[in-house]
């Protein structure tokens, strides 16, 4: 055979190749297009059925269907029960998990967690997790140890969906000994049990290390549950400044005015972290008893501490904004630039000016009075700007003459 001969035939073999090829792609994808066919019909006519069983009140879906159902209609009505599970609850969802249950789908899947193909483990997980079935709880909490994370994080997620004592308790266990993905993820599972989880949290929370402790009172904080206070304000002591300052803030977001006693004592704590921390926690909490610890915080050596003790003064309203007002009195500069920043965020500034050209005479002077201390503190440019711009022109008279003075205190 010459070399004519041997390129001919290796061509021909490439052609073969790529027609069998063809022929392979072309026959899957019509045998995908008559089993979707197939899918479509069989949805059209079980769908009726499975939305009449979730509105009937008895009965199972295997008398509803005349039949128990083969193996392509199960794949079908798995579908079609996963979907309307998602979209319905209380009783009509009750009735669609039992009737998992009853047609032998949490069965298959729960079996399928002992497969050795690892995707086909997390697959079954995550369909159990959609299918809320109580009977999947024991698997899934040990399916929580096996070897592959994903299937780990899905068993996981789906224990969350379920619910329940055992899954919680498993799930708070994960948190021990997790990668920093794994906890975030488990924490956000947690979060969504809500209330219920707070005890077990509670008391697992001496044992976990300390990434997960902090993770814990995220969890705390965004749940806000009046349970977790005991255990928040015992932290405020702890050791770690990290874990003092998240406790803070966690009790910030739970906002019970109990509280505000030992927010108070955490401003005075060692670590700035705390300190800032339980600044923001007290202006999330209603109620007056902090604005004096406040104005001293303003005073603190630590710029993120003065900025969270000025918002949380901002943020009590009207009598913040006067102890943010007595604040220009004092003799701390930082103090002074704080509270000024804040009055102009909150709006008190422009009334303040507006009031310059009120025809009561005292409420002039007292709007005065205030800006002499704005010029006092050289915070010319904002009043230049309202001097040469404000709507009103006895009040841009009023202030031009104020700047003309001499600066209060110089």
């Amino acid at each position: 055979m010459d070399r004519s001969q041997i390129i001919l035939v290796a061509i021909a073999a490439q052609i073969g190749v790529f027609a069998l090829l063809l022929g392979v792609i072309v026959s899957l994808k019509g045998r995908r297009q008559v089993v979707d066919l197939r899918r479509r019909r069989r949805r059209t006519v079980l769908e009726p059925i499975v939305l009449r069983h979730a509105r009937s009140t008895d009965g199972g879906l295997v008398t509803a269907l005349g039949a128990e159902p083969g193996t392509f209609d199960l794949g079908v009505l798995e579908t079609l029960l996963l979907e309307q599970i998602q979209a319905v609850r209380g009783r009509y969802q009750q009735r669609l998990v039992d009737a998992c249950e009853e047609v032998g789908l949490v069965d298959r899947r729960v079996a399928q967690l002992a497969s050795r193909r690892w995707w086909l483990r997390a697959d079954a997980a995550e369909r159990l997790g959609l299918m809320r079935s109580g009977r999947a709880s024991a698997p899934l909490v040990a399916a929580m140890d096996d070897p592959q994370p994903e299937v780990r994080i899905r068993a996981a997620k789906a224990l969350g969906l379920i619910g329940g004592q055992a899954a919680i308790a498993k799930l708070v266990t994960g948190l021990r000994h997790p990668s920093r993905w794994s906890a975030m993820r488990l924490a956000d599972i947690l979060t969504g049990l809500g209330e219920q989880a707070v005890d077990d949290l509670s008391a697992a929370l001496p044992q976990l290390p300390e990434a997960s402790r902090l993770l814990v009172l995220d969890i705390f904080g965004r749940v806000r549950s009046l349970k977790a206070i005991p255990v928040l304000r015992g932290l405020l002591s702890d050791p770690h400044p990290d874990l003092r300052a998240r406790a803070a803030h966690a009790l910030g977001l739970i906002g019970d005015p109990g509280s505000i006693p030992h927010l108070v004592g955490v401003l005075k704590d060692p670590a700035w972290p705390a300190r800032a921390m339980a600044a923001r926690a007290l202006g999330r909490i209603p109620g007056r008893e902090a604005l004096e610890p406040l104005c001293l915080a303003l005073t603190d050596s630590q710029w993120w501490v003065r900025a969270n003790a000025a918002e949380a003064l901002k943020s009590k309203g009207e009598p913040g904004q006067r102890a943010l007002l007595g604040v220009l009195d004092t003799s701390d500069g930082y103090a002074r630039e704080q509270a000024v920043l804040m009055l102009q965020e909150s709006g008190m500034l422009d009334e303040t000016m507006a009031r310059l050209a009120s025809a009561d005479p005292g409420e002039v002077e007292q709007a005065a009075s205030i800006i002499r201390k704005l010029v006092g503190l050289k915070r010319v440019d904002l009043l230049g700007e309202a001097a040469a711009s404000h709507p009103d022109a006895r009040v841009r008279a009023a202030l031009l003459s104020l700047l003309r003075q001499p600066a209060e205190g110089a």
